[in-house]
């Protein structure tokens, strides 16, 4: 039986969507988004909790958390044993009474008969509205997933195997959707390593779909032991001028490692596509970046790049990026109530 939601014209029901799931936040790929932009007050569920046991746990330390929950949670008359005595009851050695005299568990001590087969959820007031959406019908939940999808924001760390754990986590129909990415370039190694390129395998179809692309370009660490035994063979010449030098060095073999990752992205995305570099203002950077000036490229910060420390400086001994960005106010970090993923899918939607 079709939902009457489906009645309703599609640009209302996104409309109505809108209201129910996450919409333009970012989503860090390279780590668990199970636990990301969630609002204040959430509350995870005790199934997921349950899940992410260790599969060694006993059955005392999963009743003893569950009971825990509880007191956390009860609200009726009458009054609980405190905590401390409720952790010495779930740690006695055995559920039933050794003699057993009276055969009683510390579930009926404890007048919670039963306790292992009921399930905690969190106050509603917490609980999100997007998995009951994803259940109405199939149609509801394909449109759903490509709002998810097409209005939020994904950033990737494309150094070594970060980017398979994005194959991982999503299929690749998921990835398609896929419109805003912002890449994190970290060169890490000299000379950088080629398994740091991009695997067309996994992007082309992503890139092919953007409407927009940031690449957050990370400093490459000075290789100072190497130069150190340089400057051991050095007998003459001024120190400044070995320093300045071996920079010049660096960033050239930096940059023989990065050109083709742009290289490649010009040619997969699609013309229309913007390309927003994060990048310093200081002269030398911009000078040292002149190549990029003839390609669809702008250079402008990006939010994102917030969380990560050390971005591309060549000049190491710059200054503070502060008065680049004094004009920018932050509002703190966006929430959601929740976000789905392909590992999600099974639960939330089955025939």
């Amino acid at each position: 039986m079709a939902s009457p939601l489906l009645a309703v014209p599609l640009e209302i029901r996104r409309h109505i969507y809108g209201f129910c799931i996450p919409q333009k936040l970012t989503f860090d790929c390279s780590d668990d988004m199970y636990y990301q932009n969630r609002p204040v007050g959430w509350i995870e569920p005790l199934r997921h909790i349950n899940e992410s046991y260790d599969r060694y746990t006993s059955d005392d330390e999963n009743f003893l958390d569950g009971v825990e929950y509880l007191h956390s949670e009860w609200k009726g008359k009458g009054k609980l044993s405190p905590l401390e005595e409720i952790e010495e009851i779930c740690t006695e050695d055995s559920l039933v009474e050794k003699d057993g005299s009276d055969g009683s568990s510390m579930e009926d001590d404890l007048g919670l008969c039963g306790l292992e087969s009921l399930q905690f959820p969190p106050s509603s007031s917490h609980m999100s509205s997007l998995p009951a959406l994803l259940l109405l019908c199939r149609q509801i939940n394909e449109e759903v997933e490509i709002m998810l999808y097409e209005g939020n924001t994904f950033t990737v760390d494309i150094h070594c195997q970060s980017q398979y754990y994005l194959e991982r986590q999503f299929t690749k129909r998921n990835r398609e959707r896929m419109r805003n990415i912002i890449l994190v370039i970290r060169p890490i190694g000299v000379p950088y390593e080629p398994d740091s390129l991009m695997d067309p395998d996994i992007w082309d179809t992503v890139l092919g779909n953007l409407i927009s692309l940031g690449v957050i370009i990370e400093q490459p660490e000075p290789p100072l032991l190497e130069w150190l035994e340089d400057s051991e063979k050095e007998t003459t010449g001024n120190f400044l001028t070995f320093l300045r030098d071996r920079k010049r060095e660096a960033v050239g073999q930096w940059m023989t490692w990065l050109l083709p990752i742009f290289e490649y992205l010009v040619r997969a995305v699609p013309k229309q596509t913007e390309i927003v570099v994060d990048v310093t203002e200081e002269e030398d950077t911009v000078q040292t970046l002149e190549f990029f000036q003839k390609g669809p490229f702008r250079f402008q910060r990006l939010p994102a790049a917030d969380a990560i420390s050390n971005k591309v400086e060549f000049a190491w001994e710059s200054g503070s990026r502060e008065s680049f960005y004094r004009d920018v106010v932050d509002e703190g970090p966006a929430s959601c109530k929740d976000v789905i993923n392909d590992s999600d899918y099974d639960y939330y939607y089955s025939d």
